[in-house]
């Protein structure tokens, strides 16, 4: 075997893992990286946990909206007391800022007395005779009408908590959105539909495990179960007659969907809207032929096994979107690294681009609650144990795919002669995140080490060799855009570069105080520019400033970062919510002496009006100018001079925070990103 074959081989991949990670990082760094991945393993299984489970700050964030959106409920009473009064409790149990009021609806032969029920507070009973309802339900001035949202709900379902905060929230999120239907459950734990689309694509049997990715994120559906679901006010109003739609799920779902595309908005599916429905489903499938759904078409059937192709993978979109698949090394996590931010938002510009995106670590981990933040988004998210490996998703389902992204140089390695043999109809793009072989040479001539030379040459010649295979090659900054047209003059390269909101700045000079780093210490070039700053730069600045503390923050700080505390410097570890930071300190600093990119540690700082000193290597790529958006330093007198500076000069300060808020919202917005991403579906 060639040099060149044995690198691009998985077992080749993993040897050169292992000695570039001891060359560069040491032992230590090397059990560091393995107990990191093995605590994100651990909570893999998160996947397959209870409701109660799901990702906490996605609750919360629907339980807080709803602040100007009214709804009414409309409960179709059955006649039956037990039903009927666990369905009002699960209602008036929910904790929601949205106002809502619940009206009983029942017809002549429902026979539900309000004596019959514990308490009847804040109830609006609407008796209606059978076969005359006409006249009262589309009255103008019906209650019910003057709210926002309707929710027709079956006495024969029980909500769980939250479900109407996920409800309002998918409303106020999706400007299109006119029904919203739920995830319905049996007594036993399976889905009574999964949502689908009823154009038939030949994709095989659904999934009525209610944890299967497929059946987990926010998605276009046609199919909803039609015993709870919401609709907007106007599509409720424009009904012609109700008499069937009240008695009938299958009707009113296919009435209000046939409205719904009519006026040109979406049906989506919430999977965090959930409810159970009584007395159904003993053995999983119970009643499946007796109740009321819209068309199955030809996804009626059992479950597949785990891995058959395109009936455990992609859910059945709407014809003339493009199918997108991202695949990265890890789960996205964009509170713990940039590279996980920049991927969150180019997902999130790609689904408003009207994209189906479906995304896979290439270990298929599944860690919260990072998985539901994706499906939130409407990300198809693959995982264990509904799948086994990527590269088999590939062979069997990737024709279906017309844009494949492979991030970072060892995934496009595993995946790349995979994605050109079996994804035959879709663009094949490169997304470097950074050039590594550029971050490595840079290394190698720190160190002045032969072998990380070495690794570096192999690292280039296996980058370049990915991007000469791709059709489309992402780099992150002007600066790697020019090198490369100089080392494959031939490949076509686009820069997608951070994409960050800009918030904007907070506080004035004066109520500041204090240094900020942050980064995440699996990246080494984090650990060295923490080690070199405290023991090389802050002692100089110490000397004229004895009261600068220097606050670290970031996750997986190993032993020679904790040993660097003293009364001036805090290690605080991984911070959930680094807002306060950027808002306290006076400055940021980007102390790098090697590596590549763009850095989100000073794209993140400028975004909150926090000026940013910084090296030559940390500052490249980003339109910065050293004296006016930035201040360099890359020798240890330099860079504590600039630190002096700017931490006592206000007006240097301010025209600092001024200068990088404009770069952050000229250059690194979400707008020059969706030109790229748009020019790519």
């Amino acid at each position: 075997m060639d040099i060149r074959r044995f690198v691009h081989s998985s077992f080749g991949l993993s040897v050169l893992c292992f000695v570039r990670t001891l060359a560069f990082e040491g032992w230590s760094g090397f059990w560091r990286r393995l107990y990191s991945r093995s605590l994100i393993d651990t909570d893999a299984s998160g996947v397959l946990s209870s409701t109660g489970d799901r990702n906490e700050d996605c609750v919360k964030a629907s339980a807080e909206h709803g602040e100007t959106v009214g709804v009414s409920i409309l409960l179709i009473v059955t006649g039956k007391v037990v039903s009927s009064t666990a369905c009002i409790e699960a209602v008036r149990s929910q904790v929601t800022q949205a106002h809502f009021d619940l009206f009983l609806v029942q017809f002549h032969n429902a026979h539900l007395r309000w004596s019959y029920l514990p308490d009847s507070t804040g109830l609006n009973e609407v008796p209606l005779p059978e076969f005359s309802i006409e006249a009262d339900l589309l009255a103008h001035d019906a209650p019910w009408l003057s709210s926002d949202v309707v929710v027709l709900l079956e006495d024969t379902v029980v909500v769980q908590p939250d479900w109407l905060g996920a409800l309002v929230h998918t409303f106020e999120r999706y400007e299109r959105a006119g029904v919203v239907g739920c995830q319905v459950l049996y007594s036993n734990g399976k889905m009574e539909c999964a949502p689908s689309q009823d154009w038939d694509c030949s994709r095989g049997a659904l999934s009525s495990d209610p944890r299967h990715s497929r059946n987990t994120f926010v998605t276009d559906a046609d199919q909803i179960c039609g015993d709870v679901f919401a609709v907007r006010r106007e599509l409720f109003s424009g009904i012609g007659s109700l008499q069937a739609v009240l008695t009938s799920s299958l009707v009113r779902c296919r009435e209000l969907i046939r409205l719904a595309r009519l006026e040109g908005y979406l049906v989506i599916y919430q999977p965090e809207a959930k409810a159970v429905l009584m007395n159904q489903g003993l053995s999983g499938n119970a009643g499946l032929d007796d109740r009321d759904w819209l068309s199955r078409g030809s996804h009626s059937g059992p479950d597949t096994d785990i891995d058959s192709g395109l009936a455990e993978g992609l859910l059945d979109r709407i014809p003339g979107r493009l199918q997108v698949l991202v695949v990265d090394k890890y789960m996205v996590r964009p509170d713990r690294d940039s590279g996980s931010l920049r991927l969150e938002n180019i997902l999130r510009l790609l689904r408003e681009l009207e994209c189906d995106v479906t995304f896979a670590a290439l270990n298929l981990e599944a860690p919260e609650p990072y998985v539901s933040r994706l499906q939130l988004l409407g990300v198809q998210v693959l995982c264990r144990p509904f799948f086994s490996s990527v590269k088999k998703y590939m062979e069997k389902s990737g024709h279906c795919f017309d844009v494949v992204i492979l991030c970072r140089a060892d995934v496009a390695s595993a995946l790349m002669s995979t994605a050109k043999r079996f994804c035959k109809n879709a663009q094949v793009v490169f997304d470097t995140v950074d050039l590594h072989y550029l971050r490595e040479f840079r290394l190698a001539d720190l160190r002045k080490d032969r072998l990380s030379r070495l690794l570096a040459e192999l690292r280039r010649g296996q980058e370049l060799s990915l991007i000469a295979q791709a059709d489309k090659t992402f780099v992150v900054s002007p600066a790697e855009e020019r090198l490369l047209a100089r080392e494959a003059p031939l490949a076509n390269v686009r820069v997608v570069s951070n994409i960050h909101n800009v918030y904007g700045r907070r506080r004035s000079f004066s109520d500041r105080r204090d240094l900020l780093f942050i980064g995440n210490f699996v990246h080494p070039p984090n650990v060295d520019a923490v080690c070199w700053f405290a023991e090389e730069v802050f002692p100089l600045v110490l000397t004229r400033r004895p009261e600068i503390k220097l606050l670290v923050i970031g996750s997986q700080a190993p032993r020679k970062i904790l040993a660097q505390q003293s009364s001036n410097i805090e290690v605080k570890g991984f911070v959930p919510d680094v807002v306060p930071y950027f808002t306290h300190c006076r400055l940021s600093v980007a102390p790098l002496r090697y590596g590549a990119g763009v850095k989100g540690k000073v794209n993140q700082s400028l975004a909150h009006g926090l000026p940013v000193v910084a090296t030559s290597v940390a500052a490249e790529g980003m339109f910065l100018e050293d004296g006016v958006s930035v201040l360099v330093g890359d020798d240890p007198a330099r860079f504590a001079d600039q630190v002096l500076r700017a931490y006592s000069d206000e007006a240097l300060w301010t025209q600092l925070s001024d200068a990088g808020l404009a770069v952050m919202q000229e250059h690194f917005g979400f707008a020059s990103a969706r030109r790229v991403l748009a020019e790519l579906v």
